[in-house]
């Protein structure tokens, strides 16, 4: 599941800001336990509330010629 920037940037502050646990605030925030962890990791180390890019194989463009 995907959750949008400011739902991310909210838990975020909760935690971080206002100095609550990552417990409470999945709780809450109704999200898993590891999702909120890996969230503070990753905006402590980057400062990014984005999602992580997803690796892997480039999408292919579609050719506007077959498609009509």
């Amino acid at each position: 599941m995907s959750y949008s920037i400011d739902f991310r940037k909210r838990a975020i502050d909760f935690v971080i800001e206002e100095k609550n646990s990552m417990r409470s605030a999945s709780k809450i925030f109704d999200i898993q336990y590891n999702t909120m962890k890996e969230w503070v990791k990753r905006f402590k180390e980057t400062g990014e509330f984005s999602p992580k890019p997803i690796l892997g194989k480039q999408p292919t463009k579609i050719n506007l010629a077959t498609l009509v």
